[in-house]
């Protein structure tokens, strides 16, 4: 059995912009090991981004501040890569009161100025979203003040979507709410 004597692989797939480390018990590791952790890695890596697919706001498992507007019944986001190297984002509330919300946005997989495809928001409504290794920054102004911050991760096995928002209440009071979505 041939064997590699290296003390770990580091594979990195570019186009997804995920990375993992395979290490080896012993101080080599043999081939078909190697190719095995390979197509587990490929195998895990459905899309471009590791953002696309459906996902459910985990109420029990978020928290929001006491400042901030009430939490909804129900949300769901489901991120698609369409024509054009885009990303579309189709979110959908129930809230508390059974009001429903439905927005759908696009912006450039690398990251940009994001379309409002169909929303009721402001029409001086501005959004960036940025794309980092694996992390989104979305930027949300209002006649070109920032009014509101979203940063989002995905955990490691792919299955948790954290979502930091930040923002402030109608009196000028920040405060930060964390999503916890999983993925459907």
């Amino acid at each position: 059995m041939k064997r590699l004597l290296i003390p770990f692989v580091f594979l990195c797939c570019l186009g997804c912009q995920q990375s993992k480390e395979i290490a080896s018990e012993d101080v080599g590791m043999d081939v078909q090991t190697i190719r095995d952790r390979v197509a587990e890695l490929e195998a895990s890596t459905n899309s471009t981004h590791p953002i696309i697919g459906s996902w459910k706001l985990n109420i029990e498992k978020s928290t929001f501040a006491p400042n901030s507007p009430p939490p909804p019944k129900e949300e769901t986001e489901v991120y698609r890569e369409t024509e054009g190297n885009l990303i579309e984002l189709t979110y959908k509330s129930i809230k508390m009161d059974g009001s429903t919300q439905l927005m759908v946005f696009t912006w450039p997989a690398q990251g940009g100025a994001v379309n409002i495809v169909k929303a009721d928001i402001p029409e001086n409504l501005s959004w960036v979203q940025t794309f980092i290794e694996g992390e989104w920054y979305a930027t949300l102004m209002v006649d070109g003040k920032q009014f509101y911050t979203r940063h989002k991760t995905i955990s490691r096995d792919g299955k948790i979507l954290r979502q930091s928002f930040r923002s402030t209440d109608d009196q000028g009071k920040p405060y930060e709410n964390i999503l916890i979505f999983d993925r459907q």
